[in-house]
């Protein structure tokens, strides 16, 4: 496993290597932006959460209709919502984007992000 913190960016980063799977915790800045991941692939499934509230986890999927403009909350009965706390834009090889509001000033998130890789995982529609 590798762990690394680039300079001059807030973020921490832990990769498992070889595999497919992101953690990336930062302090929110009050703006929308991008935060880097060390994936090498588009990531297929995100998990990302304020880890100073008491709302729930935002979740991008890959086979989401609309997927930069849609999130599930697990806490939801309505679970998928219209809303852009992924910024409506679909994440990179090398970035994911956050909104405004899910990137609070001062506060803190953590974000998961898992890839597919052929022979170790697959991210299918539910």
């Amino acid at each position: 496993m590798a762990a690394y913190t680039a300079i001059d960016d807030p973020s921490v980063y832990f990769q498992m290597k070889d595999y497919t799977f992101d953690i990336v915790t930062y302090t929110g800045t009050g703006s929308g932006t991008t935060f880097a991941h060390s994936l090498s692939a588009k990531p297929g499934w995100m998990l990302a959460k304020n880890r100073g509230a008491t709302g729930g986890w935002m979740m991008w999927h890959k086979g989401l209709p609309d997927t930069g403009d849609k999130v599930l909350y697990f806490h939801l009965t309505s679970a998928m919502q219209d809303e852009q706390m992924f910024n409506d834009t679909e994440p990179t090889s090398s970035v994911f984007s956050v909104s405004a509001d899910s990137n609070l000033s001062s506060n803190t998130y953590v974000a998961y992000l898992w890839a597919e890789k052929k022979g170790f995982s697959k991210f299918l529609n539910y």
